[in-house]
């Protein structure tokens, strides 16, 4: 466990930080009493959350990329739009010809 009082930092594997994981969501306290309550910064915790849970998102993918079909050339008009992360949206439109 990190020591957030001393600030010390302890260094733990993705393996460890899946089981933190699991015990918080098991411990039934918001993350920030877990952390509190086990020593752990919640800088750090926060961080590998969102780490492991974009693992977890790019392997339910097969690791490769997604792809939709968007309609043909014959198609009537039609809109899509990406968002990207950060504010940023990718809006691309095929106005009926």
């Amino acid at each position: 466990m990190d020591n957030v009082a001393t600030g010390k930092r302890v260094q733990r594997t993705a393996a460890q930080w899946r089981s933190i994981m699991a015990r918080q969501e098991a411990s039934g306290l918001t993350c920030e009493a877990f952390c509190a309550a086990e020593g752990i910064g919640r800088s750090a915790f926060w961080r590998w959350r969102r780490r492991l849970a974009d693992e977890e998102a790019a392997s339910a993918g097969n690791g490769g990329p997604m792809f939709v079909e968007l309609p043909g050339a014959g198609a009537a008009s039609w809109d899509a739009e990406l968002e990207l992360g950060g504010g940023v949206v990718l809006r691309v439109r095929r106005p009926r010809c």
